[in-house]
């Protein structure tokens, strides 16, 4: 399945506009957490500058998988 991951707060959305292709949703959560922590990794994910964003995974349909 083709998996979205947009990065939403409450003032702000920064949607993906490419997405990935997983196997299933355990893929896309595994995808989700690396994403963050290469993140955390290369200081791009200061935390007080993401406070209130969260991942949300959408299908290509736009139903939304988990945040």
């Amino acid at each position: 399945m083709h998996c979205y991951f947009n990065l939403v707060s409450s003032h702000k959305t920064i949607l993906d506009g490419e997405g990935i292709e997983v196997a299933d949703i355990n893929e896309a959560r595994a995808f989700a957490r690396e994403a963050v922590a290469e993140m955390v990794q290369e200081g791009v994910a200061e935390i007080a500058h993401w406070r209130g964003w969260e991942i949300e995974a959408r299908d290509a349909s736009g139903a939304v998988l988990f945040t």
